[in-house]
């Protein structure tokens, strides 16, 4: 069905969560599925549990004893949380794309989409890589400036709620990176893409910040967000019409 309007913030929200619609009720899509969430879980709970202790250690031997270093190891460890979940999910994405790149082609199938022709194995790897880095490379610095900003008296309150939003942003660019990445767009096409449907991926990306709140949530955003995100983009490119140009 062609969107009457361009897709927008609503839209964003209600394809991501229509992910997970598509995702359990598409059987054969399950085992594609399987892969970048045991990818991912691999990489969060080892990188969370690492950095936790040994932040929270080498903070009490910085900091001595006193009340203050339970409330600074509290904050550490969250934001160690907060960082590992997105260094999983973005690193996660490169790691499993041959299986991603399944998911989304039986995303396609289930949503009508004519078939595109597929791009070469190491291709599709590169292009997975070269958007992860970005959202990485972002995502880092954000969090760098935020953390610093975090330094001053009371910041916590305004600079904690931005990680999240942060990180729900750069993940949600990583998702919606890739169906386009599996069409053998380049990567300054897709960023301008996206930049010029701000709207649709921060409403895409408000869904992530939501299922984020959820123990463990994290664990499905990746495949149920690649199946969100193919629809996005086939709503966007059947509103406008055309598809994005590919080069050679």
């Amino acid at each position: 069905m062609v969107p009457r309007q361009k897709p927008g913030f609503g839209a964003g929200v209600r394809a991501f969560f229509g992910g997970f619609r598509i995702l359990f009720g598409t059987p054969r899509a399950w085992p594609f599925a399987a892969v970048p969430v045991f990818v991912g879980a691999l990489i969060f709970f080892t990188l969370s549990f690492t950095l936790s202790i040994l932040l929270s250690d080498q903070i009490a031997a910085w900091l001595g004893e006193g009340f203050w270093v339970s409330l600074v190891q509290f904050f550490v460890s969250v934001v160690a949380v907060v960082l590992s979940a997105f260094f999983a999910l973005a690193l996660a994405q490169p790691a499993s794309g041959p299986a991603l790149e399944a998911l989304s082609r039986v995303t396609e199938r289930e949503l009508g989409v004519p078939e595109h022709a597929p791009t070469p194995f190491l291709t599709d790897i590169a292009r997975s890589t070269g958007s992860a880095l970005l959202g990485v490379v972002g995502g880092t610095t954000a969090f760098v400036i935020l953390f610093l900003i975090g330094l001053i008296p009371g910041a916590a309150v305004v600079t904690v709620p931005l990680k999240f939003v942060a990180a729900a942003v750069f993940i949600g660019w990583d998702l919606c990176d890739y169906p386009l990445s599996v069409r053998g767009i380049r990567l300054g096409e897709r960023l301008g893409f996206a930049l010029s449907h701000a709207g649709a991926v921060l409403g895409f990306s408000a869904g992530i910040a939501l299922i984020a709140l959820v123990p463990c949530g994290f664990l499905l955003v990746l495949p149920a967000g690649v199946c969100g995100a193919t629809r996005l983009v086939s709503e966007i490119q059947a509103f406008e019409g055309n598809r994005p140009g590919r080069r050679p």
